[in-house]
């Protein structure tokens, strides 16, 4: 996703709405091995944004720590 796609999607929401949030930058995994290409991260990016059920795990946890908070 781009930020300019994420921005546009944010500006939807109220600015005093509470959000629960998780990014990732390039700049995070060059010391893994060695510096990230513009290629290699946009198809990393492209995959992340086509992965079905990438934030199963997260939503999973969210919805618990709701039902464990009320």
């Amino acid at each position: 996703m781009k930020v300019a796609q994420l921005i546009e999607i944010m500006n939807t929401l109220p600015p005093e709405t509470e959000i629960c949030a998780l990014w990732w930058e390039r700049e995070t995994f060059d010391d893994v091995n060695e510096p990230i290409t513009d290629e290699c991260w946009t198809k990393v990016c492209n995959d992340f944004d086509n992965w079905d059920d990438a934030g199963a795990n997260i939503t999973d946890w969210v919805a618990d720590a709701v039902i464990d908070n009320t």
